[in-house]
């Protein structure tokens, strides 16, 4: 029947179905009562004007005539009804629902298994989440949630008899936090199941004022019956900015939404200790003793003492095997329950060459509440190379005199080249222990193949040796292909090289503008006694490598505090911009232009080389303390400085902008690559490889050349770049594997899940209760009362619907057939 009229009134299929009832209506009929008392009247006057011509037409029977007046009167009244537009109006009613918005955090911390220790409470939590005891126990808070909303008759089936249920998450999939929708039941059959196996607790931030400004303009026009936050309440985004939070509440008062606070976590703070990094040179020599660093982090560890141990293993396969070396570290509480950084200094001695890796651990408490993060690695290649030094004096004073035999009496460290510049060539190559030099080097081939630092020890200018091209020659060595200069400043020819214009080359060079070299010596004489004045390290100077004389920082300061005092150094008038101070004079006479101490010790990185300034030569006055071991541990230091970017020149670089990158982060790959001549590569691209370490998946990177790549070979820039993202966490290595092993520098670089979310792995629920409409945050445990907290919400909602049939098609058929039996009859009965 409901067909039929469907058809019959050409009402679209199916639109009928679920009306409660139908009726006519007319809706261009006038709705003023004398509009419709005249229209009536006109009707009136017109089937009495029918009725009357009819009458008076023809000899026809007057059954005929009655009949076609009918007829006439039917199409009238038709026109007239379809002149009021008919429509047929359906009415349906529905109940309408509100909505529950369940928002899930799924970032990170999320994925913290932390089940309270009290039994009463766990075992409210497994009733709560429909799990066993031995099941929560193990449960990360993401999966405690997921029992919380599947479980068989829960709160979130029984909110969806009364309300539309929505649930959505922030974090997971999306790095940055934003919301997402998960499933919502008056969309389809809500497949709770489904929806949560779509969480992933793989955020990398929380922002808990984000995710609920997000939901609220999710659900704008909707009518909200509450928003539940199942969350560990612990914000890595905005964290502590009361304007934000109160931002929001005012925002949820505006709109008169209820928000509902679930605590998933355990609020109570739990010892941890990780380890942040271990710091080692990636480069060292066979046999060298080498200092390493390893930071460590603690929280809620105070009065304890854990151990530090190394490791080591083949780079490439292996297993991890214990070197010996451990060191105990006192553990301390951070401010606010915070994270407070020790660092653990160590040395190792690399006796194999090879690559290496080298894993920093520190013991796993007990109670520790995350053990993953207990470790960190780095790599180490281990060369069988020697520092190769050329020292240039222009006599033998005693810094030249014991400088030389302190480095030529340990071969298996460095080798050195002498050049005197007072003494005949047969001398200078007896006394060295590395390249025979006849001459000093006249191209720069010639120096880059055969040294890794040049020492100057206050040379002489002479024509065609120590000249203004020689010095040419330095700054190619140092900017462009890494190599390391030491100057030491005495009182015979330093204030005529560096002040008299004959080598600026050599004075831009240094990370300091040095004087003239008078020395106010007028002032000086008129004194009575002789001071030896001590040398004070600066606060960058206690963390410089060169200035380590002890491992232990205290022990360290204390030394040079006792060293013996300095009677003489170089006028300096101002350090350079982007140097560094490592040590400076405590003479009261002696001050830069600006009022300062005067330097002692400076260094700077010039191009691509590093240039230390040494403004005294009186450090062999330190022979004697501790045996000599000082002086030596010194100038090894320097050396081992000055050298360890020549160490790692390869013809291939390859470095990152870090060794530790968080997952999802973008890391720029720098390939600095040069010919056999140490020339720049002629092709407009590089091709390295990253290698995944664990997996041994590898993924080759094309690098471009920076610059511009129409420049001729010969100006042409040796570095190329690229910027990859690295999505997965694990370490990484860049190899070149065009290039021969021993001509490479690779990286070694490991990406790691972001630290943020696990700085404070406790709940919070004071923020929670701060954000909840009602002042009181659930905890997991009372899951189960949600139903009974959010009051049905029913409106019963009547819509009606209209159909024209002023244009159907049965109305025209009806109105063309009246016309045509009036014309037909009046035809039969010959009327006009």
């Amino acid at each position: 029947m409901i067909r039929f009229l469907e058809i019959l009134f050409g009402v679209p299929a199916g639109k009928w179905a679920g009306a409660e009832s139908w009726r006519p209506r007319f809706a261009g009929a006038p709705e003023s009562g004398w509009a419709v008392l005249a229209l009536a009247a006109t009707l009136a006057a017109v089937v009495w004007l029918i009725v009357r011509t009819y009458k008076r037409e023809g000899s026809a029977p007057p059954a005929a005539k009655a009949m076609l007046a009918g007829v006439r009167i039917l199409i009238v009244a038709l026109i007239v009804a379809i002149c009021a537009a008919p429509t047929i109006v359906l009415r349906r009613v529905h109940t309408e629902t509100s909505i529950v918005a369940i928002v899930i955090d799924d970032s990170l911390s999320m994925s913290i298994a932390d089940a309270p220790d009290d039994p009463s409470r766990r075992a409210s939590l497994a009733a709560a989440a429909g799990m066993s005891e031995a099941e929560v126990a193990d449960a990360s808070r993401l999966q405690i949630v997921g029992g919380l909303l599947t479980r068989a008759g829960g709160p979130v089936e029984k909110l969806t008899a009364d309300h539309s249920v929505v649930l959505m998450a922030f974090g997971g999939s999306d790095p940055d936090g934003h919301i997402r929708r998960l499933g919502a039941s008056d969309e389809s059959p809500l497949d709770i199941g489904s929806a949560v196996g779509r969480l992933g607790a793989g955020g990398r931030r929380t922002d808990l004022v984000a995710a609920i400004r997000q939901t609220l303009d999710e659900l704008r026009g909707r009518r909200v019956a509450a928003v539940v936050l199942l969350t560990d309440g612990q914000p890595t985004a905005g964290a502590g900015d009361e304007a934000r939070l109160t931002g929001v509440r005012e925002l949820l008062g505006r709109t008169r939404t209820r928000l509902l606070t679930v605590c998933v976590g355990d609020p109570t703070p739990r010892p941890n200790v990780r380890v942040e990094s271990l710091v080692i040179e990636p480069d060292v020599r066979q046999g060298a003793s080498v200092d390493v660093r390893v930071r460590v982090r603690s929280a809620n560890c105070g009065g304890r003492t854990a151990t530090v141990r190394l490791l080591r293993k083949q780079a490439v396969g292996g297993d991890w095997l214990q070197t010996g070396v451990t060191a105990p570290v006192a553990l301390a509480d951070g401010a606010d329950g915070g994270y407070v950084e020790t660092v653990v200094p160590m040395t190792i001695t690399c006796p194999e060459t090879g690559s290496f890796s080298y894993r920093a651990t520190i013991d796993v408490a007990a109670d520790e509440l995350l053990d993953d993060d207990n470790q960190a690695d780095a790599r180490v290649s281990v060369r069988d190379a020697k520092t190769r030094v050329l020292l240039i004096s222009a006599d033998a004073g005693w810094e030249f005199q014991y400088i030389r035999n302190c480095l030529a009496r340990d071969p298996t460290r460095y080798l050195l080249s002498v050049w005197r510049q007072n003494a005949p060539a047969r001398f200078n190559r007896e006394v060295s222990t590395g390249v025979k030099l006849s001459a000093l080097p006249s191209t720069v081939a010639e120096l880059i193949d055969a040294f890794d630092v040049v020492l100057l020890y206050d040379p002489a200018h002479t024509q065609g040796g120590f000249d203004p091209a020689f010095v040419e020659l330095l700054k190619t060595f140092v900017s462009t292909h890494r190599g390391g200069l030491g100057y030491i400043a005495s009182n015979k020819h330093t204030g005529e090289n560096l002040a008299s214009g004959t080598f600026d080359g050599l004075a831009g060079m240094l990370p300091v503008v040095a004087g003239r070299g008078l020395m106010r010596v007028a002032e000086r004489i008129g004194r009575d006694v002789r001071v030896g004045w001590p040398i004070r390290l600066t606060g960058a100077g206690a963390d410089h490598p060169v200035m380590q004389l002890d491992r232990d920082p205290q022990a360290n300061r204390t030394l040079w505090g006792v060293l013996p005092g300095v009677y003489w150094s170089h006028p300096v008038r101002d350090v350079k911009p982007g140097a560094i101070t490592l040590a400076v004079g405590s003479d009261p006479a002696d001050r830069t232009d600006a009022g300062d101490p005067v330097p002692m010790v400076a260094a700077q990185m010039y191009g691509r080389g590093p240039v230390l300034y040494v403004g005294f030569d009186a450090t062999w006055r330190w022979r004697y303390v501790r045996e000599g071991k000082v002086f030596r541990r010194f100038w090894f230091n320097v050396i081992d400085h000055l050298g360890s970017y020549r160490l790692m020149k390869r013809r291939v670089i390859l470095t990152t902008a870090g060794d530790s990158f968080p997952v999802g982060a973008e890391v720029r790959i720098i390939a600095e690559v040069y010919d056999a001549e140490y020339r720049p590569l002629a092709d407009p691209t590089y091709s390295v490889t990253l290698v995944n370490t664990s997996t041994g998946a590898e993924q080759v990177v094309e690098l471009s050349r920076a610059g511009a790549s129409s420049a001729a070979a010969e100006h042409a820039s040796p570095l190329y770049r690229r910027s990859v993202r690295l999505t997965e966490p694990g370490q990484f290595e860049l190899i070149a594997p065009d290039a021969p092993l021993d001509e490479v520098t690779g990286a070694m670089i490991t990406v790691t899940t972001p630290r943020a979310e696990f700085a404070r792995p406790e709940s919070n629920p004071d923020l929670l209760r701060l954000l909840a409409s009602d002042g009181d945050a659930m905890t997991a445990e009372q899951f189960g009362s949600l139903a009974e907290r959010i009051a049905p919400d029913r409106r019963r909602i009547v819509r009606e619907t209209s159909h024209a049939l002023s244009n159907v098609w049965a109305v025209f058929v009806v109105l063309w057939t009246l016309l045509m039996i009036e014309w037909i009859g009046r035809k039969k009965y010959n009327m006009n």
